[in-house]
């Protein structure tokens, strides 16, 4: 018994463009006007894509502005909490609770550190 399937890649006629309208794509978008479609898309047409239709303000003029260095010790907001600083970290190694690292990392040896290359290497 002959059992016969459509592949999935497979459409009907009606679903395929027109040979006309696929040969003269490039002259249709024209037509509708997203020519320019491309430009608005690129990061370096960002702000003045529309300067094309004129612009009557004048040219920006750019001024060196004078920063001030501010010492030490010169914020608005208050710092944070040397110890709230010194205990937080993302390590989960130690612990899946933000708290448990640092609890759980005090006895961590990390020096001297001893390394030992070994196995498959060239030259170890």
């Amino acid at each position: 018994m002959l059992i016969k399937t459509t592949q999935y890649s497979a459409c009907k006629e009606h679903q395929v463009t027109d040979e006309k309208v696929y040969l003269e794509r490039r002259e249709l978008l024209k037509k509708m006007g997203f020519l320019g479609a491309g430009a608005l898309m690129t990061g370096t047409a960002g702000a003045n894509v529309f300067d094309i239709f004129g612009d009557d303000k004048p040219p920006a003029t750019f001024t060196q502005t004078n920063l001030k260095y501010s010492p030490a010790g010169d914020f608005a907001e208050a710092l944070t909490p040397e110890a709230k600083v010194i205990s937080h970290n993302n390590f989960y190694e130690f612990g899946a609770q933000k708290h448990q690292p640092a609890e759980m990392s005090q006895g961590f040896k990390v020096n001297p550190w001893q390394l030992k290359i070994s196995g498959e290497v060239e030259s170890p």
